[in-house]
């Protein structure tokens, strides 16, 4: 997995001193397809950065069944 800053748009135009202050606090968490790292009525507690792969948020009408897309997360994006 990627952690180069440089990869990543969204981080490519840092100082160099607030690039080392990022990654002594950052960690790099995976999640196997279908998983989530958020949970319905839960406040996020931690900033997200995709590096690889995609993140959909999404909400259930309970009424019809169907699901509703929110957003979909890709690359460099973040929640």
């Amino acid at each position: 997995m990627q952690t180069n800053s440089n990869q990543l748009e969204l981080l490519s135009n840092l100082n160099k001193s607030f690039e080392d202050d990022f990654y002594k606090y950052a960690k790099t968490l995976q999640f196997k397809k279908g998983a989530s790292p958020f949970y319905p009525d839960d406040l996020l507690k931690h900033f997200y950065i995709v590096v690889s792969g995609r993140i959909k948020t999404y909400q259930i009408n309970f009424e019809n069944n169907k699901e509703q897309t929110i957003f979909i997360y890709k690359r460099g994006g973040y929640v």
